[in-house]
């Protein structure tokens, strides 16, 4: 019983994040991709690993947009979304040099981004 109940509270809320998300993506913004993983459980750090653990690389998202305003304000309400942490900007450009951004994902005049951070471990605090 005590191994049930310990691997439900490692459970990540799939459907939580999912729709959190959902909710604060502005409506100027377009997604492209979305990439989550789940957290592992946190080995005792070292030196080494606290450098390698310092990137974010849990989530990550990628989209189209017709500003850099929409970007940061996108990002800023990322940040409010209690299963997501260390949210940065990977990158934001504009596809405004060739037909498609970067990425290919964006027409041109748009800006194509990335923003990177973790999802939470479940039970952690917020």
């Amino acid at each position: 019983m005590t191994a049930l109940a310990t691997a439900l509270g490692q459970r990540i809320a799939w459907d939580r994040l999912l729709r959190e998300v959902s909710e604060v993506v502005p409506s100027d913004v377009w997604l492209v991709t979305l990439n989550a993983l789940s957290p592992t459980l946190a080995a005792p750090t070292t030196p080494a690993t606290t450098a390698q653990a310092a990137a974010p690389q849990g989530f990550s998202v990628t989209g189209c947009t017709y500003s850099q305003d929409s970007v940061a304000r996108f990002l800023a309400r990322l940040q409010v979304v209690p299963d997501l942490t260390d949210m940065t900007l990977a990158k934001s450009e504009s596809s405004s040099d060739s037909s498609t951004g970067a990425s290919g994902n964006c027409p041109k005049g748009m800006f194509d981004f990335q923003l990177a951070g973790n999802v939470r471990a479940a039970g952690s605090a917020s």
